[in-house]
């Protein structure tokens, strides 16, 4: 049959209007996507409130605990000479005792630190007269400056700890108990357990403090045991770093050992540097040879590593060796990793330098990169000694790892 071309556009038009309910259908379907859908219950309303969208919280990163960072300082012998003491009584006019200028230059670094060991050499008991070498006491106003200074551990162990008999070491363990601020090692009164070691806590971060001496210049090593620990004391020492290892994060071990004026640790020194390392000590802080000594890291067959100092020489004195008046004050970071693991870092040792002038006068503490050429010539010591910038330079040098030292000019 023929179709005409009238016949076409009818056709055509027939075909368009059924297929236009579809396109609309298809439409709608495509603009609403299924997720947003209305559900059939509320299809009776005359409008249909859309779904509201729960939010999805915006992704946060899980902080990671970060370690605990803090820093150890460590000073040697506070040897209280008679023209140190006399110095002070001047500075007040005869009212009292002012120490506190001896350290003023160094005082920025010591309150710095988190926590501050300064060994003690000489007794304080103000129910007698104070006295210098060989029996020494130190008005006891020098507690209080002390923590003035800084300064947190104080030591009691060493050679001069029974100049004055028990009763002058008691003395000075009642002025550093009754002084805010200070916590006393090294001695004990008599019926004290010894196993109750001194803990301190900084920043989350628990320090195991403990002080041995090889002697005492009355009686040897044989007086007083129940209140004194002698480095041959073996039973007590074990006892006490196991102790510390148990309650601490990190052991401190300070020990009044060697052979006086030298700058190389003897063998029993050597010897009792491993044992610590053996037993868990972190750091050792050695003083009595009135010089410094080598600085070293003792590792044991498990990985132990121990932190040693031989010798921190002299804090402050009125000796009349040239090497007798440079001491080290090392600052020792400290890290505490999340996992609780304890990482002792390389020491930074400043030297401290202790001036006087001809005869001793003026006597005062000065850092090494505060110390000048001009001052060096100008020492009193020069009367019985050569001294000289080179000459710190050189015995620190020759005896401390570059690495560790602060430089000086």
């Amino acid at each position: 049959m023929k179709f005409n071309k009238t016949h076409a556009i009818f056709a055509l038009s027939c075909a368009i209007l059924c297929l236009l309910p579809a396109c609309v259908l298809s439409a709608q379907s495509l603009s609403r996507p299924e997720k947003d859908a209305v559900p059939a219950a509320a299809s009776s309303s005359s409008q249909a409130e859309p779904l509201k969208r729960k939010k999805t919280p915006a992704s946060s990163k899980v902080k990671e605990p970060e370690p605990i960072r803090l820093t150890l300082l460590a000073a040697g012998d506070n040897l209280i000479h008679d023209v140190i003491y006399q110095q002070a009584f001047s500075r007040t006019g005869g009212e009292g005792y002012s120490f506190s200028p001896l350290y003023e230059r160094l005082q920025g670094d010591i309150a710095a630190a988190d926590i501050a060991f300064i060994n003690q050499e000489t007794i304080m008991d103000d129910t007698r007269p104070p006295s210098g070498y060989p029996a020494f006491n130190t008005p006891s106003v020098m507690a209080s400056q002390l923590a003035g200074a800084g300064f947190d551990i104080v030591n009691l162990a060493n050679n001069h700890m029974l100049d004055l008999g028990i009763t002058g070491l008691e003395a000075s363990m009642d002025v550093i108990d009754g002084t805010q601020g200070l916590t006393r090692i090294g001695a004990w009164r008599e019926g004290e357990d010894k196993t109750q070691i001194a803990l301190a806590k900084v920043k989350g971060v628990t320090f195991a403090f403990v002080g041995f001496a090889e002697y005492t210049n009355v009686g040897g090593s044989s007086m007083y045991r129940d209140q004194i620990v002698y480095t041959d004391d073996w039973p007590i020492i074990e006892a006490q770093l196991a102790a510390a290892r148990e309650r601490a994060d990190v052991v401190v071990v300070s020990v009044h050992f060697g052979t006086e004026n030298v700058t190389v640790p003897n063998q029993a020194q050597e010897a009792f540097a491993r044992r610590m390392n053996e037993l868990g000590a972190d750091i050792v802080l050695g003083h009595h040879p009135h010089m410094v000594q080598p600085v070293e890291v003792l590792e044991d067959e498990g990985g132990h590593r121990t932190l040693v100092f031989y010798s921190l020489g002299n804090f402050v004195s009125a000796q009349s060796r040239p090497d007798n008046l440079v001491g080290l004050m090392p600052i020792i970071p400290i890290e505490k990793a999340p996992d609780g693991k304890i990482s002792v870092g390389d020491p930074l040792c400043r030297a401290v330098v202790t001036h006087y002038d001809s005869g001793m006068r003026n006597l005062s503490l000065y850092p090494l990169e505060e110390y000048s050429p001009s001052l060096a010539d100008g020492h009193g010591v020069n009367a019985y000694g050569s001294f000289s910038l080179d000459g710190i330079r050189t015995l620190l040098k020759d005896t401390i790892s570059n690495s560790f030292i602060v430089p000086g000019r």
